[in-house]
């Protein structure tokens, strides 16, 4: 999990066209003793010390997913997307909602589908046309009720628009978003969100720098042995890539 730490996002978006960056590395992933004396329990201590959360070999061991782990009662708690929300629900057990543990702040990134329109297409109001009705109420809503997204239209964001969509969770069989879910919606992702830009050149850099993110998750590596040498190298992709 990479998320916004202490002071900016860690994907800077602006005139740069694109830089990666993790301001708070120390504390997104303390995995030296003395980061660990020094700083909040990070994610990797915890599942590496604590062993909190599995590895995947477990699952595979196992032979279970996240979901049925958690109705069958194997986990207390697992962190997905929102849309996990849209089989969640269905399961036999009492769901809620919660935001992620927070360093200096609470923070969130945001991203979806990403849809754009070909530079050299033959038919760009149409091509607009078709893109923005995907961004649309009418179209968002049948996914909103189902539990797979959350919405991007503030004002389904609202009261008034939460009851287009909304239906609260009493079990299995009725309801869609257990408690809190309204307040995760009508606070935490207006207040604490943050868009997630990938600039040209992401996925060759996201290639070679999720590898490093696991080798700190299974503590192969320490964060700094890590990004000293992979974070210049994703920029320069990206700065390589935006000319």
């Amino acid at each position: 999990m990479i998320n916004t730490t202490d002071e900016s996002d860690w994907m800077i978006p602006p005139e740069t066209k694109g830089r990666v960056h993790f301001p708070a590395v120390e504390l997104c992933w303390p995995t030296s003793a003395s980061m660990y004396n020094g700083h909040v329990d990070g994610v990797s201590v915890v599942r590496l010390k604590y062993h909190v959360a599995p590895f995947a070999a477990t699952f595979e061991q196992l032979g279970m997913d996240s979901t049925q782990m958690l109705e069958s009662g194997r986990l207390a708690m697992a962190v997905d997307g929102s849309w996990a929300l849209a089989w969640l629900h269905k399961i036999k057990v009492n769901l809620g909602t919660s935001v992620l543990p927070k360093f200096e702040k609470p923070a969130t990134s945001m991203n979806a589908h990403l849809h754009a329109v070909l530079k050299g297409t033959k038919t760009p109001d149409a091509s607009f046309k078709f893109v923005r009705f995907l961004a649309t109420p009418f179209y968002q809503l049948l996914f909103l009720r189902m539990g797979l997204w959350l919405p991007s239209q503030t004002e389904l964001m609202t009261p008034e628009g939460m009851k287009q969509w909304y239906t609260e969770r009493k079990g299995p069989e009725e309801g869609v978003h257990p408690t809190g879910y309204d307040t995760l919606v009508s606070k935490y992702i207006p207040q604490c969100g943050a868009p997630f830009y990938e600039p040209p050149g992401w996925p060759d850099a996201r290639a070679i720098l999720y590898p490093e993110v696991d080798a700190v998750w299974n503590g192969d590596k320490t964060a700094e042995e890590a990004f000293a040498a992979i974070i210049p190298e994703c920029n320069k992709i990206i700065e390589e890539a935006g000319q």
